[in-house]
């Protein structure tokens, strides 16, 4: 009773107190401990660290070495994994060095935020240790926490290994009997599942609670808490000696992005915690080296007209279009009868009261409709019912609109357009080409150029618009209004973004912004087809890349050891033959690795597609990464598809197929992907095994509205032949930073399976422009396992069309809209 009046006078002091002095330290406060948890997940403190917090490090204190990675990927939820060594137990396997094999335990933990701090309610959470593992470390706990002046309070109580001092009666058995008992899910069990029934469970439970105080000295924080285990029911009887119950230690900042702690535990262990927690939400990017935008001259008498009438997406706005085309030629003093449209041909019927200019006419009509109108057919019907039809449409319609003279008269005449329109679109290609723009195309008409490129440099659309706005400019005539950017990825169209030059020019004089740029915009797909009118890059293909690179190359979290790694290097080369035909090889150089070390050989029930991965690594340190010709293409708008064939992966080849319906503006897309592939031998030269398998899934892909949350199922045949599903979710941060976690459930059991029980595993996508001098749109992306095993187990595809359509969708050129004149 001593212990509970003690908190209980905890308590009282903490319904009020500022809050204010703690601001000035806004920082992640781990507890000293880790119970077999993520440290950093603070178990024993409704604390969370700032939302993206992508946190990586380790503790060590006798027996228990324990390396982690946590996310705290939304709000109020925070999700690690956890590989723990038990220095003092072994697995009966003896290692190369002649040392036998430590014991290795894997597992998850999860905290969920319940309720927030307030001046007089304190923050209160929820958390359940080895939710998914052997359970040799599981737990749960409820637990508050209350900052008053220069202290931060917790106090809460504990399940299973959280409550083994089991200071009274757990007060949920008076629900339900079903919580008296606990099993020990710990011995014996392969682990990975998720059992429901043991949590929060136990006959009793136990109090816990601390206090952290910071310090005047910057980044220094002292700690001092009480520890609910008494550590007489350690996994693998490992009972410990306990001298205390309190544990005292320190945590310092020397960055904001390092969390180091020393202290002592158990009144007689001593316990060392780094951690490395990186910001995702906005990462400063290094000094940024870049060529200025171009120079825009505004032209006389145009800045302050906003120029043609906005055109939108034709999928949004028909009635917009039809409201602009009844307008406009009202104002012309016509009434509409009829409009059609066939074959990219507007013919419009209209009632004049007396004689107008048929020209202008067409050109509100080609003005006021969603593209491509490639023609206008104006008939004209008179008072006594005569009709009179006039047709404009191909170079002469689009040089009338430019010299400002009549159609008819021009082509009387016999004047083309065709060699002012080929100097103009010469020179926006060389002046993007300078700019690293690879150019498809550039089409030029009266009142608009529409350029097709690729672009490597910039990571927001908008950004790449903008950019090449400016240089169409500076450089074309003065009727040119419309400037549209038709965005290429691998030779696949994924968007087309239309800005007035109007707006573009009062923007760069400081009369106009972004936002008024985007109010006359039109975002849009297209069917990735390039007009006959346009002007094809001549020198375009064959284009030919390499590169000469460091790499390296992981293996965490495996028996032997839990680190191993390869420091080798990557060349790469590469030929696009056209702008849907490529081809690519990469192969590997290895210049240091450890993985000597690989000896433990689990074993498994399934074909061996994925855990023979040691062999791999060490056999083949020096190897034929991939040798591949890809074909992709636009089927249609929305529409695109690939075809894969060669050495996909170190470990596969074969031949690879998908499809993807992914409609511009919307959440939803589909897409279906099918390999037949064969297994590589360890080498990874030229030889196979005498292994080959169908594998293929069935995608939905939705952009939720809730924190842009990716939410993701593929349903479908796996490497080893098992049925199932993934599930995957991933969230995208201001800086460009995708966290994501996935978990596998197929018809293969947990014993099948082997230990982990389901495939899972937490992934990363980092811009690398946050660390380069140079704008850049590459990427690097990292996944981590708590295990490799062989089921719920995809191939490795080169080509991947969401990732590849997936900078240029509505949703995101939107939200980085305010990139577009930087």
């Amino acid at each position: 009773m001593r212990v509970v009046r003690r908190f209980l006078l905890v308590a009282a002091l903490l319904v009020a107190g500022p809050e204010a002095a703690w601001a000035r330290h806004q920082v992640y406060t781990p507890s000293i401990t880790d119970y077999g948890g993520v440290g950093l997940l603070q178990t024993r403190s409704a604390r969370f660290g700032d939302e993206g917090l992508f946190a990586l490090g380790a503790s060590f204190a006798d027996p228990y070495y324990r390396y982690f990675i946590s996310v705290h990927g939304l709000p109020g939820l925070e999700v690690g994994f956890r590989y723990t060594t038990i220095q003092n137990r072994g697995i009966g396997t003896v290692s190369p060095s002649g040392r036998e094999v430590e014991f290795q335990d894997k597992g998850a933990d999860i905290k969920l935020r319940l309720l927030q701090e307030t001046a007089l309610r304190p923050a209160l959470a929820i958390g359940i240790q080895d939710f998914i593992g052997t359970a040799q470390f599981a737990g749960e706990y409820l637990v508050a926490s209350k900052r008053y002046y220069d202290f931060d309070f917790s106090l809460g109580v504990g399940w299973g290994r959280l409550g083994t001092r089991g200071h009274f009666k757990n007060p949920l058995t008076l629900i339900s009997d079903s919580f008296r008992s606990r099993s020990n899910r710990g011995s014996g069990d392969q682990g990975g599942n998720v059992s429901l029934g043991q949590f929060f469970a136990g006959p009793r439970v136990a109090l816990f609670g601390g206090v952290e105080w910071l310090t005047p000295i910057e980044g220094l924080r002292l700690k001092l808490e009480y520890d609910p285990n008494n550590y007489t029911r350690e996994p693998l009887e490992n009972d410990l000696r306990v001298d205390s119950a309190f544990n005292v230690g320190l945590v310092y900042q020397p960055f904001p992005w390092v969390d180091l702690g020393v202290g002592l535990e158990r009144g007689n262990t001593l316990m060392v915690r780094a951690t490395v927690t990186p910001n995702l939400v906005n990462p400063k990017p290094v000094l940024r080296i870049d060529t200025p935008p171009a120079p825009v001259t505004p032209r006389a008498g145009v800045v302050e007209s906003p120029g043609a009438a906005p055109r939108r997406d034709p999928t949004m706005a028909g009635a917009e279009a039809a409201d602009r085309l009844f307008d406009g030629l009202a104002e012309l003093g016509l009434t509409v009868q009829s409009v059609a449209i066939r074959d990219g041909e507007a013919i419009v019927e209209v009632e004049a009261g007396g004689p107008f200019d048929q020209a202008v006419a067409a050109r509100v009509v080609e003005t006021a409709l969603p593209p491509p109108v490639e023609g206008v057919t104006i008939v004209a019907v008179g008072p006594g019912g005569e009709r009179e039809e006039t047709r404009f449409a191909g170079d002469t319609f689009a040089l009338a609109g430019a010299l400002g003279v009549s159609p008819a008269a021009l082509a009387a005449a016999g004047v083309q357009s065709e060699t002012t329109r080929r100097s103009v679109a010469e020179a926006i290609m060389a002046a993007l080409e300078a700019e690293r723009f690879a150019v498809e195309a550039v089409d030029i008409d009266d009142r608009s150029a529409t350029l097709f490129v690729e672009q490597p440099k910039y990571r927001k659309t908008p950004q790449a618009v903008g950019r090449a706005a400016r240089i169409v400019a500076a450089i074309a005539p003065a009727e040119i209004e419309e400037i549209t950017v038709v965005h290429l990825n691998e030779g696949l169209e994924t968007s087309r973004v239309t800005i007035l030059r109007a707006d573009l020019e009062r923007a760069v004089s400081l009369r106009g912004s972004p936002e008024e740029t985007y109010a006359h915009a039109v975002l849009t797909s297209g069917d990735g087809t390039i007009p006959t009118t346009a002007f094809r890059n001549g020198a375009r293909y064959p284009e030919f890349t390499w590169g000469l690179e460091p790499d390296l190359r992981q293996h965490v979290g495996g028996v032997d050891a839990f680190y191993l790694y390869q420091l080798w290097l990557r060349a790469s080369a590469g030929v696009r033959l056209n702008r849907s035909l490529s081809l690519h090889a990469t192969v590997g150089k290895d210049i240091y690795n450890n993985f000597d070390k690989l000896e433990f050989d689990p074993g498994s029930r399934l074909p061996r597609v994925r855990s023979l991965n040691e062999d791999y690594l060490r056999e083949g340190a020096d190897n034929l990464v991939n040798l591949y010709a890809s074909y992709v293409t636009n089927l249609g708008r929305d529409w695109y598809a690939a075809v894969t064939a060669g050495i996909l992966e170190e470990m596969y080849a074969g031949i690879s197929g998908e499809i993807l319906y992914r409609p511009f503006n919307s959440r939803l897309a589909v897409g279906l992907d099918v390999s037949h592939v064969y297994q590589r031998s360890f080498p990874q030269l030229f030889n196979f095994f005498p292994y080959d398998t169908t594998t293929g899934h069935l995608s939905l892909y939705y952009q939720t509205p809730l924190h842009g949350l990716l939410a993701t199922v593929r349903l479908g045949r796996y490497l080893a032949r098992d049925i199932g599903a993934t599930f995957e979710l991933a969230r995208e941060f201001e800086g460009g930073i995708i966290l994501g976690a996935f978990a596998s459930a197929t018809n293969v059991s947990a014993r099948d399976f082997g230990e982990g029980s389901f495939d899972k595993g937490l992934f990363v996508s980092i811009p690398l422009d946050i660390f380069f001098l140079h704008p850049t749109r590459e990427r690097a992306s990292f996944a981590f396992r708590p295990l490799t095993r062989d089921g719920g187990q995809f191939v490795g595809r080169p080509v991947s069309l969401y990732d590849l359509t997936g900078d240029d969708r509505f949703g995101r050129i939107v939200n980085d809209w305010s990139s577009l004149y930087d």
